[in-house]
């Protein structure tokens, strides 16, 4: 994806931006964000030692997002008719037209 987020960063502390908040768009905390991102807000913090680099937990982590999930989840499966033997393969579940 581009930019990187070094070069993302550069561009912002070169404007002047003293604080720059990063959120990473994952749904979890998988171990991506948990093992490569923290080294790299170390690295931009060094290089840019000026700028306040606030690292935020991943967006599928917040509240709102996991709600917003939830109500989506909700939403789809109100809609699934159930055979009334859902064991028998012969009697098929019923989706909903999207």
């Amino acid at each position: 994806m581009a930019p990187d987020i070094a070069t993302a960063a550069g561009a912002l502390a070169a404007r002047g931006c003293s604080r720059i908040q990063i959120v990473p768009m994952f749904l979890g905390a998988s171990g991506h964000v948990r093992r490569d991102v923290p080294p790299l807000v170390e690295s931009l913090r060094a290089t840019h030692p000026q700028v306040l680099f606030v690292l935020h937990d991943a967006i599928g982590e917040q509240a709102s997002v996991i709600r917003a999930m939830a109500g989506a989840t909700l939403d789809l499966i109100s809609g699934v008719t159930l055979p009334a033997d859902p064991l028998d393969p012969s009697t098929p579940t019923v989706l909903p037209q999207a």
